[in-house]
């Protein structure tokens, strides 16, 4: 998946390039009709840089003149250029991105670094492939004020000091993620307690540090392995590519685990998933998060003990608790 995005980000910088190089033809060859001096100029430019290049070469003395001459010519070239009616810079700046020149890595004395929009395309991939969508939030727009304050009778502890514990051991799941102190986490709570809020949170904040999350409801899994089994065969071809990424994305968010339509025959199939992470994921970084609204009990009862023994042994549990939030931020808009 990682080379895949890579790849998909270089072939856009790629086209970019491409699509300069067309534009600053066209560009040029309308400056050079309306100002015929200009390619003049720009002759005279390729001349004094060869001679230039050839002076560093055979150490002749007369770099400096040449300079000289070479920076009288560009600036007497946008002199021209400016005062028929165009900017100066009009047949350089061609590129999309004008900081790296659509190279994505920016040169300096202390070597070549990536360029912001590499970032930038690395991230549009990233999120085109898991699923997650900024809007749906993210560690910044967290509000722990929705959380009741008033602590419960029998743990004497509220529901806010519960999720500010939560957050912060998501955020920590981020911080760590590349190392083995950082286990899968599942988000255990009733509905409307931010938990997908919370996947999307992560997501998101992976996302930003360049690392493939893979997004997918628990109704569009279990129809995902349904369709590897589809008479459609470009249906199936698409379910075994997915199937792929679902075993192999260093990160894999099931959200809504319990939503789906109860096929019990699938869930070995589940069981494969996550038994294929974790063999992955002693050889690399391969890490999952569950959420859903079912209690450790009905987990055993709905997908059996195999399942349910792979989850709760092998994930991190977080309690989510407290008051319906969606309830109360409809209130709130009123």
């Amino acid at each position: 998946m990682r080379k895949r995005i890579y790849k998909e980000v270089n072939d856009e910088l790629e086209r970019r390039r491409f699509n300069a190089m067309l534009l600053a033809d066209k560009r040029k060859e309308e400056i050079y009709s309306k100002v015929p001096q200009v390619a003049v100029i720009d002759n005279e430019i390729r001349k004094l840089g060869i001679r230039l290049g050839l002076g560093a070469i055979n150490g002749s003395g007369r770099q400096d003149v040449i300079k000289q001459k070479l920076n009288e010519a560009i600036s007497r070239k946008k002199a021209l250029i400016s005062g028929s009616g165009y900017p100066e810079d009009y047949l350089e700046n061609v590129h999309t991105c004008m900081y790296c020149k659509d190279t994505g890595y920016i040169k300096s004395e202390a070597g070549s670094s990536r360029c912001s929009c590499f970032r930038s395309l690395l991230i549009k991939s990233l999120l085109k492939d898991s699923n997650v969508t900024p809007a749906g939030g993210t560690f910044d727009d967290y509000n722990l004020d929705l959380y009741p304050d008033e602590p419960d009778e029998k743990t004497k502890v509220s529901p806010r000091e519960i999720q500010a514990r939560n957050l912060e051991r998501c955020k920590e799941f981020v911080r760590n993620f590349h190392t083995k102190q950082t286990d899968n986490l599942i988000f255990v709570g009733k509905a409307g307690l931010g938990k997908t809020f919370m996947c999307n949170c992560i997501a998101i904040a992976l996302i930003e540090k360049g690392i493939p999350v893979v997004y997918m409801s628990a109704p569009d899994l279990f129809d995902n392995i349904a369709s590897k089994y589809s008479q459609d065969e470009e249906e199936r071809e698409k379910a075994l590519e997915l199937d792929e990424l679902l075993t192999n994305a260093e990160l894999l968010i099931i959200d809504d685990l319990g939503t789906e339509r109860q096929t019990g025959s699938r869930y070995a199939e589940l069981l494969d998933i996550l038994n294929s992470r974790e063999l992955m994921s002693r050889k690399r970084i391969c890490k999952t998060i569950i959420s859903t609204n079912l209690s450790l009990k009905n987990i055993f009862s709905a997908y059996g003990e195999r399942v349910a023994s792979r989850i709760i042994g092998g994930f991190e549990l977080l309690e989510f608790v407290g008051d319906d939030i969606r309830i109360k931020l409809r209130n709130l808009s009123y």
